[in-house]
Formats: structure tokens, sequence, C-alpha cells
């Protein structure tokens, strides 16, 4: 989704949107960890991971309230990987390219989950 159709979203749809890609994101994350974990001398990579997916657990919580507090509707879908390419890497090389592109473009998405929650703070105050 391209940034111009993302703010083109009402905020219950960027809500939901926010979410699920979220959700998405922590099963990647653990697709991640996992991966580290099969290395040797990874563990410190592997836990910072795990912080992540716990950090991430706290804020898709938040948006959920967030949710609630608005009176926007929870999704009541659960995301899942759809392509096997991605899940289970047919090279560790593309594993490892696979582990890389989740990191970037999951900060990507925290960057921009905090700007939305910044500015709906703002309009909703």
């Amino acid at each position: 989704m391209t940034p111009l159709e993302w703010r083109n979203l009402g905020d219950e749809e960027r809500m939901q949107r926010m979410r699920s890609d979220l959700q998405i994101f922590g099963q990647y994350l653990e697709e991640v960890k996992l991966d580290e974990l099969d290395k040797e001398g990874h563990t410190d990579t592997a836990n910072k991971v795990d912080e992540t997916i716990h950090q991430l657990d706290t804020l898709m919580t938040a948006i959920d309230v967030t949710n609630n507090a608005l009176g926007f509707s929870s999704p009541t879908d659960t995301a899942e990987i759809q392509n096997i390419n991605f899940r289970d890497p047919f090279s560790e090389f593309a594993r490892s390219i696979r582990d890389c592109v989740v990191l970037r473009d999951f900060r990507v998405l925290v960057q921009r989950v905090h700007r939305d929650f910044t500015l709906l703070s703002q309009k909703y105050q």
C-alpha cells in the first residue's frame, strides 16, 4: 500500500489495517527468532527479537484498547503468512535476505504506527 493510499484510509480502517499488518509481522518475527536460534552464537539477536515480539504484543493490545475506546470494531480475522516461500525460504541465503527485509520493513511499519497514533491522539483529544 502506498503512503497516499494509507493517508486516504479512514481512522477505523487504518487502525484495523495497522493491527492486521502488525499481526503478520509478529509471525515473521517469530520466524526470524527461530532462524537466529538455529545459528551458532546468534542468541543475542534472538533475544532482542523475542523482546521485540513482547513489545509488539503490548502495542497490539494498545491498538485493541484504542479501537474499543473510539468505538471502532476490532478485526476478527486472523492474519497469517500466505506465501510458502516467505514462511519457509528455499535456501539459507534466501532465509537471511527475508530476515533482513522483515526487520527493515517492521521498523518502517512501527514508525508509521507511531505517527498514526500521534495524529489520532491529537484528533480525539
